[in-house]
This record gives C-alpha cells, sequence and structure tokens, in this order.
C-alpha cells in the first residue's frame, strides 16, 4: 500500500498499468527533497519514475491518474495525462508526466513536461495550469521534438486500459468507479482550510482536530484491525519522522509531533484485505498537509464510512458538532462537508475554472465553495450580516457561531436530505461573497453539486 493507506493500482498483467511502488523517504541527506517511486507499464514497456512529494502526496497523485484515465472516455481523441512529478507551481516551471492522447480505439502514450508558462491543448494563448485538470496544459499530439527527433512513444489499446480499470475498481451505484473512490468504505469528507489569519497556534489546531476526529468518529479501537501513523515534519525532508502502527497505544507520540505542525500528517483505521492485488481497505482517515510548501496554508481532513447513517439525524449532528468543537479556537478560511467528493478543489472553484491557489488567497475575500456543511471565515460572515442574519433565511438547519466569528452553516438535518432545491437556498444566501462567474460542468468532476448559475447576478 502507499503512504496513509491509499490504495495502488497494482496490476495484474503488463498490459497497462500505472502504481505507486516504494513508500516515501526523506533522503538521508540534510535537505533532501521526499520522495518516492512510481512504476508504468505499457504493453512490453515498463519504467519507473521518482515521484516528488514536496507539494503532493502519494493519495494526490493516485487521485488524478484516476481522473486522468476517466477523462480519455470524453471523446476518441481525448488528450489526458499522468503525473508523475510535480512541485509547487508558484515556483516551479514544469510538471513531469506521461501524456496520453487518444486515436479512437487506441492511446499514444508519451513521456514529457509542462512547462508552467505555456499553452494547453484548448487554446492557442497561455492559460494557468490546474492541478486539477493538468492535462488542459498538455501540448498537441506530435511525432517529432523542435530539433527533428523523433519522440519515443507507445501504443496501448483502449480495451486494455478499461481492463485496468476494471481489475481496479467496480462501479459503484453512484456512477463513479472504485479508483475514484477516496477509499474503500469512505463516502463522506469533511474538510477546513487554515490561512495565516487563522487564530491560534496551527499545532495546537492540528491535534484539536485529531483528537476530536478520534472521540467523533473512531472511538472504539476493536472496530478497526490496525491503525497507521505517517507523519514528515519538514517537507524538504531532514526533520522528525513518525511512522508507526497502532494509534490507542501510540498517541502521546503523534500529539507531540502535531504539535510541531508537521507538513504532513495521516491516521488511518483500515481492515485487512484478502489477496495482496487487492486495494486496502482503508474505512477512516484523519489527515493535516501543508496546501503552500511555507505552510501559510493546510487543510485538515476527515473521511469516513457513514453509508445509510447520511440519512440520521444522530449521526449528522455529530459531524456538525465535531466542527464546533475542534475549530472553536481558530478562525477557518473554508469549512466544507460532501458526500461521495474526495476532491482537492471545491465543487464551485471545479465549475468556475478557478485556480485552486488563486482560489486560497482569495479565500476572505470570496468564498471557496458551499456544499451541506459550509464554514465561513469571520469577514464574510460580518458581510453577511451575521448568524442572525443567515438564520432568518430560512436556507440553514442550523448555524453555529465560532468564537472566532467564523460561521458553521448546516443546510439540512441530513446530509441525505441535501437536495437540489436546499442547494440553491444555500446558494442564493451565500451569493454575496461567492465569485463571480457561471459555472460549467467538469468532466473530470462529474461528481460535483452546484448552481449553473452567476452568483453576482443573484
Amino acid at each position: 500500500m502507499t503512504a496513509g493507506g491509499q490504495p495502488q493500482l497494482v496490476p495484474r498483467n503488463n498490459d497497462f498499468a500505472i502504481e505507486v511502488i516504494d513508500r516515501p523517504a526523506s533522503g538521508d541527506a540534510a535537505g533532501a527533497l521526499p520522495e518516492t517511486v512510481g512504476r508504468i507499464s505499457v504493453g512490453d514497456f515498463a519504467e519507473s519514475f521518482p515521484m516528488n512529494l514536496s507539494y503532493w502526496g502519494t493519495e494526490d497523485y493516485v487521485r488524478s491518474w484516476r481522473r486522468a484515465v476517466r477523462v480519455l472516455e470524453e471523446s476518441d481523441t481525448a488528450v489526458s495525462c499522468l503525473v508523475s512529478s510535480i512541485t509547487e507551481p508558484e515556483t516551479s516551471n514544469f510538471v513531469s508526466c506521461w501524456p496520453l492522447y487518444r486515436q479512437g480505439g487506441d492511446v499514444l502514450v508519451q513521456n514529457s513536461v509542462i512547462f508552467l508558462e505555456g499553452a494547453g491543448v484548448d487554446a492557442d494563448v497561455e492559460m494557468p495550469f490546474r492541478e486539477d485538470a493538468p492535462w488542459l496544459s498538455v501540448q498537441p499530439h506530435r511525432v517529432v521534438d523542435e530539433d527533428g527527433n523523433r519522440i519515443s512513444e507507445w501504443r496501448i489499446g483502449m480495451a486494455e486500459i478499461r481492463d485496468f480499470v476494471e481489475r481496479t475498481g467496480t462501479t459503484d451505484t453512484t456512477g463513479t468507479t472504485g479508483m475514484e473512490a477516496e477509499a474503500p468504505g469512505m463516502d463522506v469528507h469533511i474538510e477546513a482550510t487554515l490561512d495565516e489569519r487563522s487564530a491560534g497556534s496551527r499545532g495546537d489546531a492540528y491535534t484539536r482536530w485529531f483528537r476530536a476526529a478520534v472521540d467523533s468518529f473512531f472511538p472504539d479501537p476493536s472496530a478497526f484491525t490496525d491503525s497507521l501513523i505517517l507523519v514528515d515534519e519538514l517537507f524538504e525532508g531532514g526533520g522528525e519522522e513518525l511512522r508507526t502502527k497502532g494509534l490507542w497505544d501510540n498517541w502521546p507520540a503523534l500529539e507531540e509531533s502535531l504539535r510541531r505542525y508537521p507538513f504532513w500528517a495521516d491516521l488511518t483505521f483500515h481492515n485487512p484485505v484478502d489477496h495482496e492485488y487487492d486495494t486496502i481497505d482503508v474505512v477512516g482517515r484523519v489527515n493535516g498537509t501543508y496546501l503552500r510548501s511555507d505552510g501559510s496554508y493546510a487543510a485538515l481532513s476527515v473521511g469516513t464510512a457513514a453509508g445509510e447513517r447520511i440519512g440520521d439525524p444522530e449521526f449528522c449532528t455529530r459531524i456538525v458538532d465535531f466542527l464546533a468543537e475542534a475549530l472553536d479556537g481558530t478562525d477557518p478560511a473554508f469549512v466544507r462537508v460532501e458526500h461521495l467528493n474526495f476532491s482537492d478543489t471545491t465543487n464551485l472553484e471545479s465549475g468556475l475554472r478557478r485556480a485552486r491557489r488563486k482560489s486560497l488567497r482569495e479565500s476572505r475575500s470570496y468564498l471557496r465553495g458551499y456544499a451541506w456543511v459550509t464554514g465561513v471565515p469571520s469577514e464574510l460572515a460580518a458581510r453577511l450580516g451575521g448568524r442572525q442574519r443567515l438564520a432568518a433565511t430560512g436556507a440553514f438547519h442550523r448555524v453555529e457561531e465560532l468564537r472566532s466569528g467564523g460561521l458553521l452553516l448546516q443546510a439540512t438535518e441530513t446530509l441525505a436530505g441535501y437536495s437540489d432545491h436546499a442547494m440553491r437556498g444555500v446558494f442564493t444566501a451565500l451569493a454575496p461573497v461567492l465569485p463571480p462567474g457561471i459555472p460549467r460542468e467538469d468532466p473530470a468532476h462529474p461528481e460535483m453539486r452546484l448552481v449553473l448559475e452567476d452568483a453576482s447576478g443573484v
């Protein structure tokens, strides 16, 4: 398995596969960047490649690969790519990748880089790089480079790629594949974003989040076969690391690591697998990670298996109570709770084609999105008229005010009850602080739910 219990994409044959084959390592030399190793197989060709982990973790790479494969189904001439290594786009010159060019029933695979200042396949002018859809920056297919040299290329059938998808996951009732699921069993995603204006110590915020998450969702050790802790203190390597099994025996060590505000902290709860090719059965996760290498932005998240409990008022109340407890000492820039959507970008960011780094910078001027539960920072809460005015709109079942002045807005009593009608009510109530523009459906995010209207016109 990969770090943090993420399922690997493991091949049963050599037709087509891409996988993580090594655990992350920080390197022996001081200052060495943390990295792991991936491998791609295309027919008889197979090659290993380094994967930089200073910006993306292994789960980010795997999630991007899942979407990239799905993009190939959009048309007979679809262009996609498998990112092999990425560092922070704002300070980097390029991203390494394996471009994928569909030609009817075949896919041509190359090894290339995306120059971040270059144009993508959808425009003749420069366009911003989107880490949630890197294929938009892939150059059109060509067989020779600028010097007239033949470009190495490997051909594989779409049938083989579809076989790979089937081998690594099956379609569920939501229409997404097992490859697309964050991990087997998990279906509720809880996330909070911290920025430089968030109140209090980041280390304390991390500790409160992990402790409250365990108490709220994973209190019984007997309910899980095992738990895995992975912590890396410094994004550039050379700092303290914690890698161990057994949360309840190692909580003091984890708490000590969390208080140092590590760039990556991951706690997973899982059950055993029956076969070496099976994905790891991760049934819960608590995570904290930098969104910028300097730690100015960070994301705290929880993934849990709710199942039919999304219709249980008691369980749904527990989710909001957890957020109120974990975040009461800070002023988060954004909070969301969603069902079957573990994307690292919000629905609104995807719909508006809004780069996440821009959305993060402006998160106290424009709300990043909205969901069943939406967390609004104090600045935007004030612009919306505060707790009483939002409660009076009738769009929210519960409005919880944090000590910092931020708000937690619960749309309906249960997550299952978050209907399109309820979503429109949330959109209308929050429209004054949403970014302008008309959202569009995004093939990379078929699971996204939002109102396809310009908030500035409400």
